[in-house]
């Protein structure tokens, strides 16, 4: 088996978002998609988006939102209201979850 590894170069994702929010400067909500908690990576790389500009954050499920929510209380999260609800009512057992 192969040994596998992931490099991140923080300073260009710093970059490109700040490139992004220059750019778009007359914007007001610069949202960055986290799903799956970016492989393992979602708050370190999360930080440094938000560093540099980007506003909003959005993940794949209540278990995630969870987590980000208690390692940080400055970033902001959204996310597809139909979804929570749907999950919300799933986790109450009103329906039935997703195949």
């Amino acid at each position: 088996m192969l040994d596998s590894y992931v490099e991140i170069d923080l300073d260009k994702i710093g970059a490109n978002a700040r490139a992004i929010t220059q750019k778009y400067s007359d914007y007001k909500y610069f949202i960055a998609v986290l799903k799956g908690d970016g492989y393992g990576h979602g708050m370190e790389v999360a930080n440094e988006m938000y560093k540099n500009g980007i506003n909003y954050f959005a993940v794949s499920s209540l278990e995630e939102l969870k987590a980000f929510v208690r390692s940080t209380r400055t970033l902001r999260f959204c996310a597809c209201i139909r979804f929570i609800f749907r999950e919300l009512r799933r986790q109450r057992g009103l329906i039935s979850p997703l195949p």
